[in-house]
């Protein structure tokens, strides 16, 4: 029986990508969120765009990186507080919004939006969390990839659209939240997410606790409608 589980842990670490913000069913609970917000001309518009494609569309930018394409490998993250001269998650929210009638803008926008929610795809200590390690575990082999399967919430997800409407009720946003609508904005939330509870009550290569874990998810829950809801703003006030 050990042995099995140890045989699994590591096909888990093996096919696991170490740095996409949130995993496939984040990005997909982020774009379901955001659908069951749109205006009915909004949703409209983007049905045509995107071929009634919006929530398989929220993982396109890391299909293109899978694929060996690295050319949009910095802009799923930040690098706060001190962000090198190079094109990050806020520059690629800004230029998707100057046309969402691109259909690669639009499905890049649901991405990257989704992206600058993940607390460690805003800070630069230790990569991002790549380098805090993790000893084994279910939910990822460093804090970064921890974080990503938002401490393991995600693995529980069967019905994206039971459980985006779900969270979207028990975790609304408020309104101060939602007033906030520069993108760099909501990287400075995530970087202080990271830095006062992501790195707050674990240490490197000891196992997260049972109070860590329960507090993480119900980060990634917020964070994760938060995103979905901030998304569905920029959309509805799109002009197409």
């Amino acid at each position: 029986m050990i042995k099995t589980f140890c045989i699994i842990l590591t096909l888990f670490f093996s096919v696991t990508p170490l740095t996409y913000a949130w995993n496939a069913t984040g990005h997909k609970l982020i774009a379901e969120i955001a659908y069951l917000q749109l205006n009915p001309s909004a949703k409209q518009q983007v049905d045509i765009i995107l071929n009634h494609g919006f929530v398989n569309a929220s993982i396109w930018a890391d299909q293109v990186r899978a694929k060996g394409n690295d050319s949009m490998n910095t802009w799923h993250y930040i690098n706060l507080p001190n962000p090198p001269p190079q094109k990050n998650v806020v520059d690629a929210i800004l230029d998707c919004e100057k046309n969402l009638r691109d259909q690669n803008n639009l499905k890049g926008l649901i991405h990257w939006v989704g992206d600058v929610h993940q607390p460690l795809h805003a800070i630069a200590r230790d990569r991002g969390g790549n380098s805090f390690y993790l000893p084994p575990n279910p939910y990822g082999k460093n804090l970064h990839q921890f974080w990503d399967n938002g401490a393991g919430i995600l693995f529980n997800v069967k019905d994206l659209k039971k459980t985006a409407s779900a969270w979207l009720k028990t975790y609304p946003p408020s309104e101060q939240q939602l007033a906030k609508t520069d993108p760099m904005d909501w990287a400075q939330e995530s970087y202080y997410l990271g830095m006062t509870q992501a790195y707050v009550g674990i240490s490197p290569k000891s196992q997260p606790s049972a109070a860590y874990i329960e507090r993480s998810q119900l980060i990634a829950k917020k964070q994760i409608v938060l995103a979905g809801t901030r998304l569905a703003q920029i959309i509805n006030q799109s002009s197409f």
